[in-house]
């Protein structure tokens, strides 16, 4: 079945079509793009038409973000368009700040191993040991990381920060424990090579 594309209007022509006393402040929101539908949004459910084209399976590229301002998905400029359909169809919406959502979207920009920690309550600037409420830091190995992606990486992982909380991003060369133990088969050795914990990271 073919279905045919919702006819684009200007915004000012449709402006009494969407008032709205009880959602006003939303639906100026989402109609500030220059050109939008022309059925009332509060309508689109009630129109199959309309609901197959802003389908996010058939819906044009151009029209995916308002898709998702409608169900609360986040996109970033980095998403290819399967990444943004998918996005709207699942939308991360109140999972903002979750490790989980954190750790996927680090991934994102991420190959091979992928290593990502996410360290709640932390703040950098105080170090391990120091209780941080409002702060999280996402730690990512250097080496994992998509040539050229370390920019958007960071950028992206912040953008999941939820407002009330202060996000850190580390993209560090430390070695993790996988490699210290491929390093120092046996705890004597360790002894015998390092002087502390911080000489073991740089170290392995």
């Amino acid at each position: 079945m073919s279905v045919p594309a919702p006819a684009l209007r200007a915004l000012a022509e449709l402006e009494p079509l969407t008032r709205d006393p009880t959602t006003a402040d939303l639906l100026t929101r989402l109609l500030s793009s220059a050109l939008v539908g022309e059925v009332p949004l509060w309508s689109i459910a009630e129109d199959p038409g309309a609901a197959q084209w802003l389908h996010p399976d058939n819906a044009p590229p151009e029209w995916l973000a308002l898709l998702a301002e409608l169900v609360g998905g986040r996109l970033s400029p980095t998403m290819s368009d399967a990444q943004r359909r998918t996005e709207v169809r699942t939308p991360s919406g109140w999972a903002a700040g979750l490790p989980s959502t954190l750790v996927t979207t680090a991934r994102a920009h991420m190959q091979g191993l992928a290593r990502v920690q996410v360290r709640l309550r932390y703040d950098p600037a105080l170090g391990a040991g120091t209780d941080a409420p409002g702060h999280l830091q996402v730690r990512v190995v250097a080496a994992d990381v998509l040539p050229g992606h370390e920019d958007a990486l960071e950028r992206d992982v912040l953008a999941q920060v939820p407002a009330w909380l202060i996000g850190h991003v580390e993209i560090t060369d430390e070695a993790d424990y996988d490699q210290v133990q491929a390093t120092y088969p046996t705890y004597d050795d360790l002894l015998a090579s390092v002087a502390d914990y911080d000489d073991l990271l740089d170290a392995a």
